[in-house]
């Protein structure tokens, strides 16, 4: 009698701990912040690339997770633009005008400068849509570099895994000239100075978003916390009744 009574305890422990589990884990995924990191190199004459270092880079927060989809936040809410197109063309021009509108809007960003290695890191990014754009125009000997804004989300999604540090490489080749002739970065009057080095191969991630190729990445299941600790409670409270009951008729017979 003893053995069953412990052996249903154990089974309602086995159960709770198998609930709980997966709560704690949704509950790290949504408070999990991320990362975007960046490697910046050109191709300059005669085909050798180079890291870029001094670089100005700038990101915004755009957009929120809401209701299955990303959405516009309420700084951005009047830019048209959508996120639900897979082309790269439209994800493209919706970085340009998502930039533009930071511009004339003075949005504040985060800003930072690639390193020797074309390198930078935003650390402690909260989970969301970014902006990523080229601050100001590189100079590069009698020329400049340039690479065109992009779109990120924190997470995004490769392969069913939900990636929340993401690598970003964006390249661009060597242009004639101190003037930002195609005026990819609206409004944009700066410039800063390099010395290139020859670039290094970094790794690269599956959690890329090159403003061209991987936009318009998706987060995983929208479960909400609480829909789990309801569930719990309720299965928790049932299993006791169902062994207080147990043992209430095992006394009577016995």
């Amino acid at each position: 009698m003893k053995q069953n009574k412990w052996k249903l305890y154990l089974y309602a422990l086995i159960v709770s701990i198998g609930m709980i589990l997966p709560i704690k884990t949704q509950a790290a995924a949504i408070d999990q912040k991320g990362s975007i990191t960046i490697f910046y190199h050109g191709t300059v004459k005669g085909g050798l690339q180079i890291n870029l270092a001094n670089a100005k880079f700038i990101v915004y927060r755009v957009g929120d997770y809401q209701n299955g989809k990303w959405i516009l936040n309420e700084t951005f809410r009047d830019c048209p633009v959508l996120f639900e197109s897979d082309s790269s063309t439209v994800q493209i021009e919706n970085a340009k005008k998502l930039l533009q509108f930071a511009i004339e809007k003075n949005v504040p960003g985060i800003v930072q400068e690639t390193d020797s290695l074309g390198k930078t890191i935003f650390h402690e990014l909260e989970q969301g849509v970014y902006l990523v754009a080229q601050k100001e125009i590189l100079l590069y000997e009698d020329g400049h570099f340039k690479t065109l804004p992009f779109v990120a989300s924190i997470p995004m999604e490769s392969d069913g895994e939900l990636i929340f540090h993401i690598l970003a490489e964006p390249k661009t080749e060597w242009r004639p000239g101190s003037i930002d002739s195609d005026n990819n970065n609206e409004g944009s009057e700066t410039s800063s100075e390099t010395g290139g080095e020859e670039a290094s191969d970094p790794n690269t991630s599956s959690g890329i978003d090159d403003g061209g190729n991987k936009n318009n990445a998706q987060t995983g299941d929208d479960i909400k916390i609480i829909t789990y600790v309801v569930i719990l409670v309720l299965s928790s409270g049932i299993l006791i009744l169902l062994l207080i009951k147990s043992s209430k008729n095992k006394k009577k017979k016995g």
